[in-house]
């Protein structure tokens, strides 16, 4: 039950949720080879046990998907300890900035500032090191130095 899936279809990959959102798996039978995956793009591990929080829902089959919208998702665990993923939807080729903000809002870290292609993405934050709080997850989005997309989620560091 704790074996992953990992790009390539191998259990016991390196494990985590994969931005891909769905792999190929064969079963080992004539025929049976299907796109595993659940709703949030989670990869399923050996046993199709969902990696990620939404293990009741339906399969879905779509892979590879350019998402149509930017999108900042809720981390996941939230609250977490040590450590939490962050999914985002990137549309088009942009200029990406995932910062994290104390509740004073000093700027705590960069987890990621470049340019990205569009697809879905995970980053993950380490919060070993940091006290336990609230902090802001916030994502910008730019284009020609211009922001076009911003976002701010609340995310909770528990030791």
């Amino acid at each position: 039950g704790n074996t992953v899936i990992d790009e390539c279809g191998q259990c016991d990959g390196p494990g985590a949720i994969y931005g891909c959102g769905c792999v190929e798996i064969d079963f080992g039978h004539q025929d049976q080879v299907e796109d595993i995956c659940d709703c949030d793009g989670n990869i399923l591990d050996c046993d199709l046990i969902c990696g990620g929080d939404t293990a009741d829902c339906y399969m879905a089959t779509t892979k590879n998907l350019i998402p149509e919208n930017f999108s900042l998702y809720q981390n996941y665990p939230n609250p977490f300890n040590p450590t939490t993923q962050i999914r985002y939807d990137i549309s088009q080729y942009s200029m990406v900035s995932l910062r994290i903000y104390d509740i004073t809002g000093r700027l705590v870290t960069v987890l990621f500032s470049g340019y990205k292609s569009p697809g879905q993405y995970t980053q993950v934050w380490d919060g070993s090191g940091y006290s336990s709080s609230l902090y802001f997850l916030e994502f910008i989005i730019s284009s020609e130095n211009q922001p076009i997309f911003r976002e701010i989620k609340k995310i909770l560091y528990i030791q």
